[in-house]
This record gives structure tokens, C-alpha cells and sequence, in this order.
């Protein structure tokens, strides 16, 4: 799936990693696109707007009933856009698969050694 098949006003996550840090993730939607980039709202702060450096990994994930979606992203930058501040990104080809989950499966040998354990250590009570 290309990140230009998605639609206006379509919702999606941005998740922004600075080093090994996650320094943010939040909801937003697509205000526009052209045809080398995105159009995505960002959200205010206190102090103003949130200040991207260029070294900062944005991940743009979208979801729906059949799959999940992420593409590494190129922020070019905030912009007007019909008095309203946005986000320009520009994206990498194609979306990869992506699952939520991932970090919090077990191998199916893993659990049978986490049983083991537990087992050897109730025997010992």
C-alpha cells in the first residue's frame, strides 16, 4: 500500500523517535497531499509548536479492519495550509506490515522453558 492510496481526513499515528528516545506518539489526521508528500495536522503545546530537529525518525502509521501500516517519514517542515499549521512529510515508497503486538509475544520454546522453570521451582516447594 502506498501512503498516497490513503485518503483526505483519513486518521492516522505519528510516532516521533529522537536517538533511541520515543519522544512522541499521537493521533491526527491528513489535512492534504500532493504528489510528493502529506499534509498532516500537529498538534500545539504550551510553549508553541513542537520543534522537529532533522535527525528526528517519524513513523506515520495507519490502521484499519484489515491491516496496519507504517512508513518512515521525512519531515520537510511546518506549513500553512488554509490558516492552519501543518506538518509536511514526505514518505518512503511503501508501507510495511506492522503489528502493536509484536513486543509482547513469546516463542512457543520460551514458554515451554518458562514452564519448565516454574515447574522445577514449585517441586523445590
Amino acid at each position: 500500500m502506498l501512503l498516497k492510496d490513503l485518503g483526505v481526513s483519513e486518521k492516522v499515528e505519528l510516532r516521533i523517535k529522537r536517538g533511541n528516545e520515543n519522544l512522541f506518539s499521537f493521533s491526527t489526521k491528513i489535512a492534504d497531499k500532493d504528489e510528493n508528500g502529506i499534509f498532516v495536522l500537529v498538534s500545539l503545546n504550551d510553549t508553541g509548536l513542537f520543534r522537529l530537529k532533522p535527525d528526528d525518525k517519524i513513523s506515520l502509521i495507519f490502521a484499519d479492519v484489515t491491516a496496519q501500516k507504517k512508513w518512515a517519514c521525512k519531515p520537510d517542515g511546518i506549513k500553512p495550509l488554509d490558516k492552519v499549521l501543518v506538518l509536511y512529510l514526505i514518505p518512503g515508497e511503501r508501507g510495511v506490515s506492522f503489528n502493536r503486538r509484536d513486543a509482547y509475544r513469546v516463542s512457543i520454546l520460551k514458554k515451554q522453558i518458562i514452564k519448565m522453570i516454574l515447574g522445577l521451582i514449585t517441586k523445590w516447594y
